[in-house]
């Protein structure tokens, strides 16, 4: 993988080099506009870049330094926005053939919020239609950088801007995560996603999946830098400072074995609990979800988001372009059709209910920690037809969802690792506590990625 355009001290480092005058931002920009120009018909990770508007962007940064105006606490940082977000003076499709620019509207706090930090945007990235999943069949995958020979699928849905970030395209990425479209992605491409707490941001300008589930987050190569980002645009004023390893309190799903079919996936799971358990932090093995919260975090998945989906697309739009429609993201339609509006009553209580139940189910814990996904990224080829599609969606998905349904921050970040493939451990946090959340992860990492 290739991320050799942000400077070895990360983020940080970038941010201070443009600050101090080492670089200046349209020289920053015009690296990365060069680098996607050279490489990204491989990787397919945009599906719009607005050059002018990037270095005008850049330029400006540039002319407020010169002026001793200072632009933002990210000034000149380049950015890749989800194609789930508008923006102004770009399309917005949702990564979807079906025109959906008026459900989506206007550019919108959060892409507001990018620009009063400074950041530099550089286009749009792919998304899975309407981000409903983690795989499509008809429209386009980007190429996971992590097997440069076999092209395997990132996940999804923030599937475009994973792929970015870790084939060194931009300086950190914007996702959505109604499922896990964040934090999968980032496990499967070997770079380190966080999802933000639901309603930490507004959703406004965001093409709405389930707005129940809906958050945002971003993607970056270490959580150092999603530190960086998060002091820089978080609404809530928090600053994150690092724990120490020593005497954290970690829940361990009992049954986290389940879903995995590499044995060496189990191998480096097993050996990060067993480094944590070796710094002071105290293991203990919990039963949630049990399994049958696992079925009940699944029918609601089954029954919220594709009825929120019709919804918000309403059901002419759908008949009119059900030919143009991903076959995966209409088999869910379809479903949900047939689903009872009492059924979505009683769903969208039992999601309420376990958001709250999550505060007193975590009391003691600082954080449960699990596998992101089980699984590690398949070859493309072998999710063609829509039966091996959504097997995969439903494995790599597993560990993921509930985040969204107890309504919990989490991170994923890689682990060093035995599989020749990119392996994702999960912090989750209660909600609320997205800066804690970070410190811990940081904590984390420094114990199963030392630097050297």
């Amino acid at each position: 993988m290739q991320k050799a355009f942000t400077p070895s001290g990360g983020l940080q480092d970038l941010v201070d080099r443009i600050k101090t005058g080492v670089e200046t931002a349209e020289a920053v920009c015009r690296r990365y506009l060069d680098r996607i120009e050279s490489v990204d018909d491989k990787y397919q990770s945009y599906v719009h870049v607005d050059q002018d508007a990037a270095m005008a962007m850049a330029a400006e940064v540039d002319r407020k330094f010169a002026q001793g105006i200072d632009p933002g606490p990210l000034a000149g940082v380049p950015v890749a926005v989800k194609d789930l977000l508008a923006v102004s003076g770009m399309p917005v499709k949702a990564g979807s053939q079906a025109d959906v620019a008026d459900i989506i509207g206007a550019e919108g706090p959060f892409v507001r919020a990018l620009r009063q930090s400074g950041c530099v945007i550089l286009g749009k990235t792919r998304t899975t239609e309407f981000a409903a999943g983690a795989q499509n069949i008809s429209h386009i995958t980007p190429w996971n950088p992590c097997d440069e020979q076999t092209r395997r699928t990132p996940g999804g849905s923030s599937s475009g801007s994973a792929v970015a970030v870790a084939a060194g395209l931009c300086a950190f990425a914007i996702g959505s995560d109604t499922g896990g479209s964040v934090r999968v992605p980032a496990a499967l491409c070997g770079i380190t996603g966080f999802k933000a707490s639901a309603g930490t941001w507004s959703l406004d300008g965001i093409f709405p999946l389930s707005t129940a589930l809906d958050s945002l987050g971003f993607l970056t190569s270490g959580i150092s830098d999603a530190i960086v980002i998060n002091n820089a645009m978080s609404p809530r004023a928090q600053t994150v400072d690092q724990k120490e390893i020593h005497g954290l309190r970690f829940g361990v799903p009992r049954d986290w074995r389940d879903g995995i079919t590499d044995n060496r996936v189990a191998t480096d799971f097993g050996n990060a609990i067993s480094k944590l358990s070796e710094a002071g932090a105290v293991i203990e093995y919990i039963n949630w979800p049990d399994r049958d919260e696992q079925k009940e975090v699944i029918d609601i998945f089954a029954t919220l988001v594709p009825s929120d989906l019709m919804e918000a697309l309403g059901r002419a739009r759908v008949d009119a372009n059900a030919d143009r429609i991903d076959p995966i993201v209409l088999n869910r339609l379809r479903g949900a059709i047939e689903r009872t509006s009492a059924e979505y009553v009683r769903l969208s209580r039992r999601k309420t209910e376990l958001a709250a139940e999550s505060v007193s189910r975590m009391a003691g814990l600082d954080a449960v920690v699990s596998l992101t996904t089980p699984i590690t990224a398949p070859v493309l080829k072998d999710l063609g037809a829509l039966e091996p599609a959504l097997a995969f969606i439903s494995a790599a998905l597993r560990n993921a969802r509930p985040a969204n349904v107890y309504d919990l921050c989490a991170a994923s970040f890689p682990i060093q690792n035995s599989c020749p493939l990119p392996v994702g451990l999960q912090i989750a946090c209660v909600h609320g506590k997205d800066s804690e959340m970070l410190g811990i992860s940081k904590a984390v990492e420094s114990v199963l990625t030392p630097v050297v």
